[in-house]
């Protein structure tokens, strides 16, 4: 046809059946992930309370080995609740107390300070223990009953002063040591429960349980808010 627009059919016959089709899919598509952002958001919203209310602390205790001068974590509970001041005290005295009383170092002197004995009206009283050697001895006695140390130099000192003359070396290794409670824990004391293992330079690890029973005197032992251990009885496991 003269002057007119002839289609070449079916070369030039490109004409889409729904011409709105793609504009629509692309609305769709957008609707979609609008709608799962939404969600997204509404469900975090949700989550994020829930997430704070349940972070779980860890308490551990931090020993300071004098020796090397290393710090070491000991003792880790692994809990998901508050736990009163006086079971943190008496968690971490128990702790402290069975690595030192589990200790042999390859140095007398530390050796001396670990398990002499010193005035417990003046030097006990006024010395905060800590996991560090005291510079005036009486590591063990300042924390225990007259009775537990009496009975650590007539049964257990000996044998540690033999090991110790034979260059033997005891520590405790701090990825190994599990301390729970045995029975309610008061602000008047309690009983608890140590595994642990024991490395020697000579014999090699052995592992120990020991029961332990924590006293409450805040006159004689105000250095610790009055807890002391009470009782102390190891055995290998």
């Amino acid at each position: 046809m003269a002057g007119g627009n002839i289609l070449d059919y079916p070369d030039d016959f490109d004409i889409s059946a729904f011409p709105a089709g793609k504009w629509i899919a692309i609305s769709r598509s957008m609707g979609i992930w609008s709608i799962t952002l939404f969600l997204v958001i509404i469900a975090c919203c949700i989550a994020l309370p829930w997430i704070q209310n349940n972070q779980t602390v860890h308490p551990y205790i931090i020993y300071v080995n004098g020796e090397r001068g290393e710090w070491e974590l000991i003792g880790r509970e692994k809990v998901n609740k508050d736990i009163a001041y006086y079971q943190s005290v008496q968690h971490s005295l128990v702790g402290i107390f069975t690595k030192k009383w589990f200790t042999i170092s390859g140095n007398p002197g530390a050796n001396a300070n670990n398990w002499g004995r010193q005035n417990r009206d003046t030097v006990c009283a006024q010395t905060i223990p800590t996991t560090m050697p005291q510079p005036d001895g009486g590591d063990i006695y300042c924390i225990a009953d007259e009775g537990l140390y009496q009975t650590f130099v007539s049964s257990v000192l000996p044998l540690y002063q033999t090991y110790e003359s034979f260059g033997e070396q005891w520590y405790i290794d701090a990825d190994k040591i599990e301390i729970t409670p045995n029975g309610p824990v008061t602000s008047n004391g309690g009983a608890w429960i140590i595994r642990a293992g024991v490395q020697s330079n000579i014999n090699g690890k052995f592992d120990v349980i020991a029961y332990v029973c924590v006293g409450y005197e805040p006159n004689r032992y105000p250095q610790t808010l009055g807890y002391y251990i009470k009782s102390f009885n190891a055995y290998r496991d």
